[in-house]
């Protein structure tokens, strides 16, 4: 669908990998390729990730990763851009720092850039230099918590989970649960929030989309044109990140478990 959207303002692509799952960059680099197009990856939620074995943010033009306080990765605030290209790092370098150079030797081709402080402290930088040294601790953790209530939710009528991931296909930021309205003859919404009165942490759907934003209205001509987004946002998708914190156990998965088959099992019956 990328393809149909492209025209002849389009300068870049920015890849999301969403929940921790890297995109489907095969075919997003095929397009940069044809269409001379810059690639954006955001990591922000996938540090970790691979795709056809390569890291995430390292298969387009920049990758940018977030060391805020709620991602696998936390120094409190802050973050990193990585790149292969020299001119592009030069001119990130600049925009964080009031486009001013510090030094003598800096290679600046064009002055005349408007920059910001966009500078991470030397603590933050320092906390997250050492959270990375355990980053693959950290994602084996979240999978195995995953996979495990993966294999729980397999036997529940009407909910599908992730199913078994394996290595860094998946590094599990959100896990998403699709419900079918139709199996359980229920909203998402009525069970969502008896799942919450039980004590399992739930929500209805995610973010807003980003085609709801103010910024973009003039640009999309209709909803119509991303069902999918819609679908997972209004109706089918439940999202938890039970399985992202460090300190839940498997013993915190059982007894979550519990409290949601209580509930499924209650409208299952009632239907």
């Amino acid at each position: 669908l990328i393809k149909k959207k492209i025209n002849k303002n389009t300068k870049a692509i920015l890849v999301v990998h969403l929940f921790g799952k890297s995109a489907d960059m095969k075919t997003i680099l095929d397009l940069s390729k044809t269409y001379n197009l810059k690639i954006i990856e955001d990591c922000a939620q996938a540090p970790g990730a691979k795709y056809n074995g390569k890291y995430v943010g390292t298969m387009g033009d920049i990758g940018i990763f977030s060391f805020n306080q709620s991602k696998t990765i936390s120094a409190g605030e802050g973050g990193v851009a990585i790149t292969d290209n020299h001119e592009f790092a030069l001119r990130m370098q600049l925009i964080r720092n009031h486009a001013e150079a510090m030094i003598d030797d800096f290679d600046i081709s064009e002055k005349n850039i408007i920059g910001y402080n966009y500078r991470l402290t030397d603590l933050e930088a320092t906390v997250a230099v050492e959270q990375f040294k355990k980053l693959d601790k950290f994602n084996f953790n979240k999978i195995n918590l995953s996979n495990h209530l993966s294999k729980l939710l397999d036997s529940l009528v009407g909910l599908k989970g992730l199913g078994q991931l394996d290595n860094h296909d998946n590094v599990i930021f959100i896990y998403p649960i699709i419900i079918n309205n139709k199996l359980l003859k229920i909203s998402r919404e009525t069970f969502v929030e008896a799942c919450l009165a039980e004590g399992v942490p739930l929500a209805n759907g995610y973010t807003k989309p980003l085609t709801d934003l103010s910024i973009f209205k003039n640009y999309i001509k209709s909803n119509n044109d991303f069902p999918n987004t819609y679908n997972l946002h209004n109706y089918s998708l439940i999202a938890t990140k039970i399985c992202h914190h460090a300190n839940v156990s498997i013993k915190d998965i059982n007894y979550i478990f519990k409290a949601l088959k209580k509930v499924h099992d209650y409208f299952l019956n009632e239907s």
